[in-house]
């Protein structure tokens, strides 16, 4: 899959910028071993972490489902439920159900 361009328009091709560019970073950084896939999934958690949707994240990432996303990423959601409970207890319709 091709994500990014060149500054002509041309495909980057993704082994090359690996071992030319990323690879390079990752190891003046000092991370240890990070593959670009790892910076998606560093993303999505970031997003989450600052109170993304699983909705929100299903779009953005692309992901073909919510359960497929909540199947990977819901562990990053164990609030929720208590939230959502918070959320009923004080709403105004809370008692007409």
């Amino acid at each position: 899959m091709y994500i990014v361009t060149r500054t002509r328009g041309s495909y980057l091709d993704e082994s090359n910028f690996r071992g030319r560019h990323f690879y390079p970073a990752v190891k003046k950084a000092g991370l240890g071993h990070v593959r670009i896939h790892d910076l998606r999934h560093t993303a999505i958690s970031l997003w989450i972490t600052n109170s993304a949707t699983i909705k929100n994240v299903t779009e953005r990432a692309g992901i073909a489902s919510v359960a497929t996303a909540f199947d990977r990423y819901g562990h990053l959601y164990p609030n929720e439920d208590r939230e959502l409970a918070e959320r009923l207890s004080n709403s105004s319709l809370y008692g007409r159900v």
